[in-house]
This record gives C-alpha cells, sequence and structure tokens, in this order.
C-alpha cells in the first residue's frame, strides 16, 4: 500500500511529540512518503535515525498557517491517490493498521475511513437537529455508542459513522474537491466542521476498531504552551458558526461537556429538543 497512501503530518513547535511519533512510524510503519507540513516558530529537525526509514518531504511553510491550511498544503503535495493524516502528538502501536483504513477507501465502499484514537476511546459521531422554545435552531454532535450497520471488507469489520478524529485515510481528489478542510479555523476542533461538511455532501464515512492510534498525554511548554493559551473561543466559535451550531455535546466515559458557540447564546437548552434529523 506505500504505493497508493501518503501520510500527511502536520506539525507546529512540538519537537518531541512530532519525533516519538517518526520513531514509532519507523518501527510500525516504515517505508511510506512522509509529507510534513511546519508553520512553526522553530522547523522540527526529524530524527536522522528514524527519517531513513522515510521518503521524506518537510514543507516549511510561513508562521502559523494553521492546522487546517497546513494540512490542505500537504494533500497537494501528494502524488498518490491516498493519503492518511495523523496529528504530531500521535504514536504507533502493534494495533496500528493503515492497511485496514485502506481497504473500504480503495473498494469505493466509504470515501474515508477513520480508526479509534487512543484515550479517546470508542466513539462515534451523530448529527442532530435541535429547536428551543422560540423556534431556533441549532446543529449538535453527539458522541453516541455504536451505530449504524456493520459490513465487512477484506474480513475486516467496519460501521457507518458521521463522526471521526484526525487518523483516516482519505482519496486525495475526492477530498480537495469537496474543499478539505476550512483553512480559516486554525485550530481547536478544526475536525468538527470537517467532518460535519462530509456529511452534508453525502460522502460515506466509516470507522474501523481494529486500527488504533495511540494519543499519549503531555504536558504543554514554552511558546507552544504560550500559542494555545491565547486562542480562547475564537476558533471553536468559527467552527460552529460554519455548521450553523449552537452547541456541541461530547460525553466521555460518564462526564457530558456541553461547549456553548458564544455567538449564539441565545440558543436555550433547558427548553431544546430534538426536531427533525439533518437533511442531506
Amino acid at each position: 500500500m506505500k504505493d497508493k497512501v501518503t501520510i500527511i503530518i502536520k506539525t507546529f513547535d512540538r519537537h518531541i511529540q512530532f519525533n516519538n511519533l517518526l520513531r514509532s512510524l519507523a518501527k510500525f510503519q516504515p517505508g511510506f512518503r512522509i509529507v510534513i507540513s511546519d508553520d512553526g516558530k522553530n522547523y522540527v529537525t526529524p530524527d536522522p535515525v528514524a527519517a531513513k526509514e522515510f521518503d521524506i518531504v518537510h514543507q516549511k511553510h510561513e508562521y502559523d498557517i494553521g492546522c487546517s491550511e497546513g494540512r490542505n498544503r500537504a494533500i497537494r503535495a501528494c502524488e498518490t491517490p491516498y493519503f492518511l493524516t495523523l496529528d504530531d502528538d500521535f504514536l504507533c502501536r502493534e494495533r496500528t493498521q493503515f492497511e485496514t483504513l485502506l481497504a473500504p477507501v480503495e473498494a469505493g465502499v466509504a470515501s474515508i475511513c477513520t480508526g479509534q484514537v487512543g484515550h479517546f476511546g470508542n466513539k462515534y459521531g451523530l448529527w442532530h437537529n435541535y429547536e428551543d422554545a422560540h423556534g431556533e435552531r441549532g446543529v449538535v454532535l453527539q458522541h453516541l455508542p455504536r451505530f449504524g450497520p456493520p459490513f465487512k471488507v477484506d474480513g475486516n469489520e467496519y460501521t457507518t459513522t458521521e463522526f471521526g478524529l484526525q487518523y483516516f485515510i482519505a482519496n486525495c481528489d475526492e477530498f480537495l474537491g469537496m474543499g478539505g478542510w476550512t483553512s480559516e479555523i486554525k485550530t481547536s476542533h478544526e475536525h468538527m466542521p470537517l467532518f460535519y461538511r462530509i456529511y452534508r455532501a453525502g460522502l460515506e464515512c466509516c470507522y474501523s476498531h481494529d486500527s488504533w492510534i495511540d494519543h499519549p498525554r503531555f504536558v504543554r511548554r514554552g511558546h507552544y504552551k504560550q500559542m494555545r493559551a491565547t486562542r480562547g473561543h475564537e476558533f471553536v466559535d468559527m467552527g460552529m458558526d460554519a455548521m450553523g451550531a449552537a452547541s456541541f455535546i461530547k460525553k466521555r466515559r460518564k462526564r457530558t461537556i456541553k461547549v456553548i458557540n458564544h455567538s449564539t447564546r441565545k440558543f436555550d437548552w433547558k427548553t431544546a429538543r430534538e426536531v427533525d434529523p439533518l437533511p442531506l
């Protein structure tokens, strides 16, 4: 599959995490072409030993173009029909099976196949329309237990989904044809408006529980910590505005976290009820 898939990694001043990922790729998934999309204050230096295992293209962009634009530029540099996107703080393990993600996309069963990401657990997304007592409408994403009919490709089981994280394989031309990531949304839940537009475009998205990548927690330090601390709600609100969303709900284990779009505070969640499903 190495002649069919290019790995893209967007990185920004996370030097240690990036090289931990590169070394894990060298151990478990060597031989790929990797496009590094780098817009940090200080560009990363790939570990020389691990880098020998790959054909690396290091894009050095102007400062802070953002996650979304950085990934779009990386896809345009791909010379393969498919790309696999990874965050720079992921780690590959024995259960990281890229070929499992490729199978349904290459077979034409789905446009995008996403896998399981570390501490987020086995989550699926489901979009809802909600309406409050005053007739205001809002779009909500809920992380729910498994749903959608399961199916098999090459002996591997998948299920349909409407949402995923930044660990998926897609067709380069098809993905850029529907607009890719929204360039203006630099960080903070930039995958949410992406998967919403994928859903509204009618592209099939599926999930593999068998392809798993680790997302370890780390302490933010230095310039990266400063940058993330100053972002606030700006890009979260921008993403929800793009979806016409009043809020989204995250359910993690026994906790329910509600994130409110600050530009639509008038939406009254106490009186909100689910209404007709979102049309395609």
